[in-house]
């Protein structure tokens, strides 16, 4: 057994929240501040109101029951506002105001069907993609490991009894160890994971719930096994697919016993968007059963998975999701095998998009800590067998790229122009200029997929910025020479201003002169020519061959 070696004191770092420097004191008044800062004024301080402006304190300094003049030798007579005296001031009641709603509609708004199913019709597309992407054609024969004991034994469930066989294997497993067979064949491999699927729903429907439970488990359990890391992605959208069947099992099981007594009378109909209040007791306690149940297990990859797949049903009980994301994603730390943890990290988008798609913090801690694991995954410290060659590493690396790109859009989807904004400056970009942050350290595929998913007036306004991104991010996990093409791409959408027009082509060019693949260069230029017509640019130096370089331009 390998174990994850951990650099705690970098991880602790990592973690950290950004820090600011507090300005001015937070309760002084403004009048004081202003008088301070016109007497410095020309000094070496230059004081800006960073905390009224960040939460709307009034401008008005007129004295009222909660205000107290003071006399200061230094500043002269100056009005103190207490905040724990008399009313709040109506902006911040009014933004207290919009702060609640926003929460409520973020967290009722995912207990609707209609958003459940919105989403789901979009995760379905999204597999029908990776399916086709990641076909494994290559490898025709499986060898079993000890976590896929439950594919080989569904041979002995034809023909019997479903509870039966699936019992007496829980009972014995020694025993049936023996008879397993120990190589099939992918096809067989996916027959018998769907034929799993149609059993947990049976024994369900038999009343036989913890014979499914257990089922689902050993299922969940295949995807500790990575030996074949070409087969993950169809296994994972094959395996999520059963744990999606679980979740919608339970939540209906709950919602039932919430609106229907034992002899199927109607008790009371759950409103759209319910809270835990309008829950009976009695079907709290079925919910909470369920989780004790999937909190027992052993292994930490089961548990995980099984706990988001029944997500949606923590609606029935008086607990925040907003914190059982977070918590769920700190898990998912404790998976040591990349491949496994970047999957783990997609169903946990996945679920939680449908449900509280407004709530990015989880996302990003998820990713953060994702980067940080898949940083080793690029270096190759990780002694994982695929990490032998240059190509086998590549192989590797191209099958989280769906993770990456899954996280990124639902980081931004639901996100308006303000939380874009701020979203950048969690990677360190800024409209002029990027600086390296603790939380997000960008690697090349990130980058690709942050590109991909932001809007072009967006890119335009934070040009620079992203440029310098792009510039700084080279690495195995995705070409360069890609970045700066979909960077042209957004910028022919949408034209950056105009004094940063010619800043940018130059920078772009100095970097791509200097490619020694013709193909590259030509690809990255093929794109900044529309960019040079849109923007009515003419060129006025000379150069030869592939290597020329530009000399000066003009603008019309």
């Amino acid at each position: 057994m390998e174990f994850r070696v951990r650099e705690y004191r970098a991880e602790a770092a990592a973690c950290c929240l950004a820090r600011e420097a507090a300005v001015e004191h937070p309760l002084s008044s403004r009048s004081f501040r202003k008088e301070n800062e016109q007497k410095k004024k020309g000094g070496i301080i230059d004081r800006t109101f960073i905390y009224k402006q960040q939460h709307h304190y009034p401008t008005s300094t007129s004295a009222s029951s909660s205000h107290i003049e003071f006399d200061d030798a230094a500043s002269g007579k100056g009005t103190f506002v207490d905040p724990l005296s008399g009313s709040a001031p109506e902006s911040l009641a009014s933004a207290d105001k919009k702060l609640v709603n926003f929460f409520e509609k973020m967290v009722l708004r995912g207990a609707s069907d209609e958003a459940v199913e919105a989403a789901a019709k979009e995760w379905d597309a999204y597999k029908m993609l990776l399916m086709k992407k990641y076909a494994c054609t290559t490898i025709n024969t499986f060898t079993l490991s000890t976590a896929s004991d439950v594919i080989s034994r569904s041979f002995k469930a034809r023909g019997k009894s479903l509870t039966s066989v699936h019992l007496k294997e829980l009972d014995d497993p020694e025993k049936n160890a023996e008879e397993e067979v120990k190589v099939i064949s992918q096809q067989e491999y996916v027959m018998r994971l769907c034929e799993l699927n149609n059993e947990i729903a049976q024994a369900w429907q038999q009343n036989e719930r913890v014979t499914a439970l257990k089922l689902s488990i050993k299922v969940a359990r295949l995807l500790s096994d990575t030996s074949v890391p070409q087969f993950y992605p169809t296994l994972f959208i094959l395996v999520t697919d059963i744990m999606d069947t679980l979740g919608s099992l339970v939540w209906k099981r709950i919602k039932r016993k919430a609106e229907f007594d034992d002899e199927g009378n109607i008790i009371r109909l759950l409103p759209e968007g319910f809270t835990c209040i309008d829950v009976p007791r009695e079907a709290k306690e079925t919910c909470s059963n369920w989780f004790y149940k999937i909190g027992s297990i052993r292994e930490l990859l089961p548990r995980i998975y099984l706990e988001v797949a029944i997500f949606r049903s923590r609606y029935f009980l008086d607990e925040n999701p907003l914190n059982v994301c977070q918590r769920l994603s700190l898990m998912i730390r404790g998976l040591a095998d990349p491949l496994a943890s970047a999957f783990a990290h997609l169903y946990l988008a996945h679920c939680a998009q449908a449900l509280i798609p407004y709530e990015k913090g989880f996302l990003i801690t998820g990713l953060s800590d994702y980067i940080t694991l898949f940083q080793r995954v690029l270096s190759g410290n990780l002694g994982t067998k695929m990490m032998k060659s240059y190509h086998e590493k590549r192989m590797y690396v191209r099958l989280m790229e769906p993770v990456i790109e899954w996280i990124t859009r639902c980081i931004f989807n639901h996100a308006d122009q303000e939380m874009i904004i701020q979203l950048l400056r969690d990677f360190g970009v800024q409209p002029n200029e990027w600086k390296p942050t603790q939380s997000i350290h960008p690697v090349s595929v990130l980058v690709h997929f942050l590109l991909k998913q932001l809007p072009a007036t967006v890119v335009s306004t934070h040009a620079l910025g992203l440029l310098k991104l792009v510039e700084s991010s080279v690495d195995l996990s995705m070409a360069q020479y890609l970045n700066y093409r979909l960077l042209g791409f957004k910028l022919c959408e949408c034209s950056p201003p105009g004094k940063l027009r010619l800043t940018i082509l130059n920078e772009v060019l100095e970097v791509v002169t200097q490619y020694s693949d013709a193909n590259e260069y030509l690809m990255v230029l093929d794109v900044y020519i529309d960019y040079i017509l849109q923007n009515n640019m003419v060129f006025l130096g000379s150069g030869a061959g592939v290597s020329f370089t530009l000399t000066s331009f003009a603008l019309f």
